[in-house]
């Protein structure tokens, strides 16, 4: 499930500040053309062409445009989040003096998850894997720059890094 929050003309499209829609896995434009049809005929038009859309915070065009995927933990953005901080700091509290525990960068490496591991890598006992194919969109290969940043920024933390059979692909390198 999906929650929009509708504001300026979208709302006065659909009456109403918030939609719930029942499915997961979507880019931004199949959720624009689920939004055309239901919006009732007797509002205002939705002008899809001049929209912002933010995901937990970050416009979609900062990410993947209108390819970007909504999943279901967008939804609930600050409760994943918490969970996973809370998660960190108990790993960080019983790992072994000499033991690297390393969080991999993942499909959905948010901005929110990178600010949590900023706070924690300082403490030495938190690392990085660093998946180099995760550094790029599935859909286009482009850069995922926020994500490279973050990497470029605390490679100083990186212990292990992940290319398994990525060179077969088209990936434009930068190094």
């Amino acid at each position: 499930m999906i929650m929009i929050k509708l504001v300026g003309g979208a709302k006065k499209s659909f009456s109403t500040d918030k939609l719930k829609i029942d499915k997961s896995d979507i880019s931004i434009q199949e959720l624009l053309d689920l939004l055309l049809k239901l919006k009732p005929a007797d509002t205002p038009n939705l002008d899809v062409e001049n929209i912002l859309i933010a995901i937990n915070g970050v416009d979609s065009s900062a990410i993947e445009g209108k390819m970007t995927k909504i999943k279901d933990d967008d939804v609930y953005a600050e409760f994943y989040k918490k969970l996973f901080e809370d998660s960190i700091k108990h790993v960080i509290s019983v790992s072994a003096k000499d033991l690297f525990v390393c969080v991999e960068n993942t499909d959905n490496f948010t901005p929110q998850y990178q600010k949590v591991l900023d706070k924690y890598l300082p403490s030495n006992k938190l690392f990085l894997t660093w998946d180099i194919r995760k550094n790029y969109s599935y859909a286009t290969n482009a850069l995922i720059k926020e994500q490279w940043e973050f990497v470029k920024n605390n490679r100083d933390y990186v212990k292990k890094i992940k290319m398994i059979s990525y060179f077969q692909t088209n990936l434009k390198w930068i190094f």
